[in-house]
């Protein structure tokens, strides 16, 4: 069944298919995959015509049968209304951020994060970036320490940005 249909099935508004697709296919490659949100979508791009109906599926379900806003889509018509996850060493110093996604690429790092309580929806600011340093330093919300991460472990985290209401 065509995603847009299944969407109109499961009482979601369709957003035209395509743009579904797409950013079925740049979440997947983004939070699965590991790839950065400009490779993912140029990938996407590449791959949206030439993916079956039932591997979008297969997609989707992976994913959680995500909603249209949680894609970052609005209902009425395609528009993003959510950035797509950005790697914690590229992300902007300043606005809060949440974590969508942790690499398990490297044992040790999770093991870190674990035990400084980084993980999956944690809250977090971006300190300024130091010159001449490949160090990011942030805080969690709720803490009164900074922590200073590494290319290996800042690569490894994905953010996204907390909308204001």
């Amino acid at each position: 069944m065509a995603p847009s249909r299944r969407l109109e099935l499961a009482g979601r508004t369709p957003t035209g298919g395509t743009a579904h697709r797409r950013r079925l296919l740049e979440t997947f490659l983004i939070q699965t995959l590991g790839y950065s949100g400009a490779d993912a979508r140029l990938e996407a791009e590449n791959l949206e015509h030439a993916v079956s109906d039932s591997m979008i599926k297969r997609i989707d379900d992976h994913l959680g049968n995500l909603t249209l806003e949680a894609l970052g889509l609005r209902p009425t018509g395609g528009q993003q209304v959510r950035p797509v996850p950005t790697q914690l060493t590229h992300a902007e110093s300043g606005p809060e951020l949440s974590i969508s996604h942790i690499s398990d690429a490297h044992p040790a790092v999770l093991s870190y994060f674990t035990r400084i309580g980084l993980v999956a929806d944690t809250r977090l600011i971006v300190q300024p970036h130091r010159l001449n340093s490949d160090i990011v330093t942030i805080r969690m919300l709720g803490h009164t320490e900074d922590v200073h991460l590494g290319n290996v472990a800042s690569d490894a985290v994905w953010v996204t940005s907390i909308e204001m209401t």
